[in-house]
């Protein structure tokens, strides 16, 4: 969404002993002009390149909230020689977008076939099957934006019904009266490729 988070909404999300903040950092992305099912980061010390499996789903969580589920496929790399491939790309090659996130994280476990909220930084170890849900406060060249997102696991469960379980509690009655459509619902090689248009406006 464009701007910064409404107040109340940050308020909300807050409102758990378990959130962990996560900071400040710069993601840097590949530019792919005309394609939105692949993304490559560059981040310190990782680099990642994920790409879209399928769209899995259009779900309706009530009148103001609608989405876009969808599976990605993510390699990555760590250590020394990344920095040191993020120092000689951003030289040769121009094509790459910094965002700048501030995130507020919150977790949740269904390894008991219930659904319940665990510390978010991993203080408590790490359920198997579950969703992350993510309060993101996005800086760039092109203006302010925040998103909400939702990053489900599985192990034993089925990896939809995990994101989908924890997103119609999550979307609940405490919930502030915002709307979030479908047309804002998407990920980020979508996201820049808006905001390099001019779309998100």
């Amino acid at each position: 969404m464009q701007g910064t988070a409404p107040s109340k909404v940050v308020d909300w999300f807050s409102g758990s002993r378990y959130l962990h903040s996560a900071g400040t950092r710069i993601d840097t992305y590949l530019v792919f002009p005309h394609a939105e099912t692949a993304g490559v980061k560059l981040r310190e010390d990782k680099f990642e390149v994920k790409t879209l499996v399928k769209v899995v789903d259009h779900p309706v969580f009530s009148k103001r909230i609608k989405g876009q589920l969808e599976i990605w496929e993510k390699w990555s790399l760590e250590g020394g020689s990344v920095s040191h491939l993020f120092g000689e790309v951003r030289e040769e090659d121009p094509e790459w977008f910094d965002v700048t996130k501030s995130r507020l994280l919150r977790k949740f476990s269904l390894d008991q076939e219930m659904i319940r909220e665990v510390d978010a930084a991993g203080k408590d170890g790490f359920p198997a099957d579950g969703c992350n849900v993510e309060l993101t406060e996005v800086e760039t060249d092109h203006g302010n934006f925040w998103t909400i997102g939702f990053e489900a696991f599985a192990r034993k469960r089925n990896l939809v019904e995990n994101l989908l379980e924890v997103a119609r509690v999550f979307f609940g009655p405490q919930m502030p009266g915002i709307t979030l459509a479908e047309y804002d619902s998407y990920s980020y090689p979508t996201f820049i490729r808006r905001i390099l248009r001019g779309e998100n406006k």
